[in-house]
C-alpha cells in the first residue's frame, strides 16, 4: 500500500514539474515578436487569399514593441475573432505583417507558416530618406547587366525560342505604398518585380490617406521599366482626376534591397 501511495506522489510531482517547465518554456506556443526603431509603430496583419485564419483582410493588432501568442483578427463579416499563432501552420497560412509609423516608410514582412517563432527587429527609414534613395536608384548610371544570355548552340527547328526576363520598378510619390501584384501583397514602394517577357501583371498600390490606384502592365524580355505613381490624397475628393502613372525605360534592373529585418 505504501508503495502505491509513494508512486502516486511521484506521479503527481512529475506532472506538476512538467507543468512548470512547459510554462517557463513558452507554454502558450508560438509567438509573434516585432520590435522597431523608432518604436510605437503600428503592427497590422494581413492574410493571403484562401487563408483560414486571417481571411485576406488587414487587422491592426498593436504597436511596437509587440509580442503576442494570439491576436484578434477580422473575419469576412468584419467581426474580430481570436487567432492563436500556434494554429497557423503550413505554407497556405503564411501571412504578412505591415509595420507603419507616421513620417516613416512602412515595412512589409512575409511570415512563413512553418517557422517555429517569429522575431523581427526593424529599422524604419524616414520618408525623406526613402524618397531620395528611390530617385538615386532609378537614375543611377550602373552598367547594363544582361538579364539572360542566348545559348551558343542553335535551337533545333522545332524548339521554342528562349524567353528572357524583364523587370518593372514600381515607385510612388509619396513612398511606402503597399504593392500588390496580381492581387497578392508583395512589398512596398520602391519595389521591383521580375518576370518572363510577355507576362501581363496587374499592379495595385495602397497607402493610408490616399486613393488606391491600379495599372495593367506587360513585361518585355530583356527590358527594364520604372512606373512612378503620383498618389492622390483622399482629401482631394473622389471627383478629382487621377494622375496617370509615368512609365520610363531604364538601362539596368534595380534590385530590391535585402529585407530590413533580423529573424531569430
Amino acid at each position: 500500500m505504501r508503495g502505491v501511495v509513494y508512486s502516486a506522489f511521484i506521479l503527481i510531482g512529475s506532472i506538476l514539474t512538467l507543468g512548470v517547465l512547459v510554462s517557463g518554456c513558452g507554454g502558450h506556443g508560438r509567438a509573434l515578436i516585432v520590435k522597431s526603431e523608432p518604436g510605437d509603430a503600428e503592427v497590422c496583419i494581413k492574410g493571403k487569399a484562401g487563408s483560414e485564419y486571417f481571411h485576406n483582410q488587414k487587422s491592426c493588432v498593436g504597436t511596437t514593441p509587440f509580442e503576442a501568442h494570439k491576436v484578434k483578427a477580422l473575419n469576412p463579416d468584419g467581426e474580430r475573432h481570436d487567432v492563436k499563432f500556434s494554429s497557423v501552420e503550413g505554407d497556405r497560412e503564411s501571412f504578412y505583417v505591415v509595420v507603419s509609423r507616421p513620417g516613416y516608410v512602412s515595412e512589409v514582412l512575409e511570415v512563413p507558416g512553418k517557422a517555429g517563432e517569429w522575431d523581427f527587429n526593424l529599422f524604419l527609414k524616414s520618408e525623406q530618406a526613402a524618397a531620395a534613395a528611390q530617385v538615386a536608384a532609378v537614375h543611377s548610371r550602373a552598367p547594363v547587366i544582361p538579364i539572360s544570355v542566348s545559348p551558343t548552340e542553335p535551337h533545333p527547328a522545332n524548339a521554342q525560342p528562349q524567353v528572357g526576363l524583364g523587370t518593372v520598378r514600381v515607385t510612388s510619390d509619396p513612398v511606402g505604398a503597399l504593392v500588390y501584384i496580381n492581387g497578392g501583397l508583395r512589398g512596398n514602394t520602391p519595389f521591383t518585380h521580375e518576370g518572363r517577357g510577355g507576362e501581363s501583371i496587374q499592379i495595385k498600390l495602397e497607402l493610408d490617406g490616399y486613393r488606391p490606384v491600379e495599372k495593367n502592365f506587360t513585361l518585355e524580355s530583356q527590358k527594364n521599366f520604372v512606373i512612378n505613381f503620383r498618389l492622390q490624397s483622399t482629401a482631394d475628393g473622389a471627383s478629382a482626376a487621377i494622375v496617370e502613372p509615368v512609365v520610363t525605360p531604364v538601362a539596368s534592373p534595380v534590385k530590391n534591397p535585402e529585407p530590413n529585418k533580423n529573424q531569430q
